[in-house]
């Protein structure tokens, strides 16, 4: 029998020689996948966890109108208390106006309610009068609830107002009454001839009376602005992608015009985001432990708000479905979803500088509507909402035309290839 030759021998379709390129692309593409994914995350990570760093530094941004009406021993100490405090490490800052003859009850709460001030506290007129008299005649029914009076709107970052806002006030209103008691109450008590009556009086000079312009008391509230967000825009980004790959293995892409594609790409997002819009309003009324001030339009107000944000979401998760590999897609999806639902979770004015660029995103700018929607108006920056908006559904919009076009072109050059392959 004889061998074969040495040099004629050629080498296995499988030998290490001819595999080694291949191994050598493997491994380069896992690590420039890993690299890119490593940095995608620490970025994202960086940005949502740096949006609260130091937040307690930050709570002095937020203003508390204090208005004394008083002009008396009652008002002088609130001033003295809420000066005490103000500024301090998470809480907020008073602003004491200087002519407070330009100031009532209805002013005060018009400014809070504009959004121009976070809250208000007021001395009532007349408040010492009032304590006076009732400590001179020991009247047992002197309310002592009267004399101060606050003002905020809990449906106004709800978070913020209940964190910030009220500890404030209650702060303000208690090293009032520690001043009270101190620089005047003490004389008060050495003198003895006081009655029972009059000491019972004076040991509670004054209390606050909250007045809330729309109690937001739910236990939903912490997810309203965060998975209130996350929800739409992952069914947004399932629906895109099964709308594209039915419409593909219907030949939609490639038989029809790029026109006729997008008209019926166009009423399905739409009518598909306005479902999923009265879906996420019916969330929150469904498990809406108090519905204060709810009216039947404020249910479709609130659907119809959130039908922008749905529309935004699935033209930008249809345009990233072209342009992005499929490999990095849920990238995408991610930086979307915390690059919202950061927006969204605290007001800018408590965050870094850099994260003012936050009034752009969309989450933020619906999110403030909901808040007026339910507030019957307050808060109103509808200006600067609705703008940011509209900018966002035009420029989706023309990216969603312009990705439809790419997709029908791809499916018609892929289709032409194959015909060319089944001729050969």
């Amino acid at each position: 029998m004889k061998l074969p030759s040495l040099s004629k021998r050629q080498p296995q379709t499988g030998s290490p020689l001819k595999r080694l390129p291949e191994h050598y692309m493997f491994i380069k593409q896992i690590c420039a996948a890993s690299v890119f994914l490593l940095v995608s995350i620490w970025i994202v990570a960086a940005w949502i966890y740096g949006s609260l760093y130091q937040l307690d530094d930050r709570t002095k941004h937020l203003k508390i109108l204090l208005v004394d009406l008083d002009g008396d021993v009652i008002g002088r100490v609130v001033s003295h208390g809420a000066a005490a405090v103000s500024g301090s490490k998470g809480l907020a800052t008073f602003i004491f106006p200087q002519n407070t003859s330009k100031y009532n009850i209805e002013s005060a709460y018009d400014y809070v309610f504009r959004g121009r001030y976070w809250g208000a506290l007021i001395a009532m007129p007349n408040a010492t009068r009032s304590f006076n008299q009732a400590i001179t005649s020991g009247d047992t029914t002197h309310k002592p609830s009267p004399a101060l009076l606050s003002i905020w709107n809990e449906a106004r970052w709800a978070l913020v107002g209940e964190s910030v806002i009220s500890p404030s006030i209650q702060l303000a209103t208690t090293t009032a009454q520690a001043l009270y008691n101190a620089e005047y109450a003490s004389n008060l008590i050495s003198n003895n001839s006081l009655t029972v009556a009059q000491s019972n009086v004076l040991l509670q000079p004054f209390e606050l009376t909250t007045r809330n312009i729309y109690p937001f008391s739910t236990g939903i509230k912490p997810f309203i602005n965060t998975v209130g967000f996350v929800f739409p825009t992952l069914i947004q980004f399932f629906f895109s992608m099964a709308l594209t790959k039915i419409s593909a293995q219907a030949h939609i892409h490639a038989r029809l015009s790029p026109l006729r594609n997008y008209m019926i790409r166009f009423f399905l997002s739409r009518l598909w985001s306005f479902l999923i819009a009265l879906s996420s309003a019916g969330w929150f009324f469904a498990f809406a432990e108090s519905r204060t001030g709810a009216k039947p339009h404020t249910y479709i107000l609130v659907a119809l708000n959130m039908w922008i944000y749905t529309l935004i979401s699935f033209e930008y998760h249809d345009i990233c479905a072209v342009y992005i590999p499929i490999k990095f897609l849920p990238v995408s999806v991610l930086v979307w979803i915390i690059a919202n639902v950061t927006a969204a979770a605290f007001p800018c004015v408590l965050k870094p500088a850099i994260y003012r660029v936050e009034y752009a995103v969309p989450s933020v700018n619906i999110f403030e509507i909901f808040g007026t929607i339910l507030s019957g108006g307050a808060g109103n920056t509808l200006g600067r909402n609705l703008g940011v908006l509209f900018a966002w559904l035009v420029v989706t919009g023309l990216g969603g035309w312009v990705a439809n076009a790419s997709r029908c072109h791809a499916a018609r050059e892929r289709e032409r290839i194959e015909k060319m392959l089944d001729g050969v």
